[in-house]
């Protein structure tokens, strides 16, 4: 009886020992997918940004951020769409 004791409690030390080394390399995976969320979060607002701009210089900043807003807001609406039409 004691040696399943022993036994039990070393399979649970095993296990413990397996779940903190996944919990570890799961916790580094999400922080990582997070970083880069974040920095593809700032690139996306840095094209947008060079995108008026560049717009600004031909058309002026007001029909420039019409024309940027207007793609953006279609852009929107297709991804949208495409998730209703994806959980049909």
């Amino acid at each position: 009886m004691a040696e399943l004791l022993i036994g039990v409690a070393e399979l649970g030390e095993a296990e413990g020992r397996v779940l903190r080394r996944w919990s570890v390399r799961t916790g580094v995976a999400v922080m990582l997918i997070a970083v880069a969320g974040l920095i593809l979060l700032a690139s996306v607002g840095f094209l947008l940004a060079s995108l008026f701009l560049y717009c600004a210089e031909i058309w002026g900043t007001t029909v420039a951020a019409l024309v940027v807003g207007t793609v953006l807001l279609f852009i929107a609406f297709l991804a949208f769409w495409a998730a209703l039409r994806m959980t049909r």
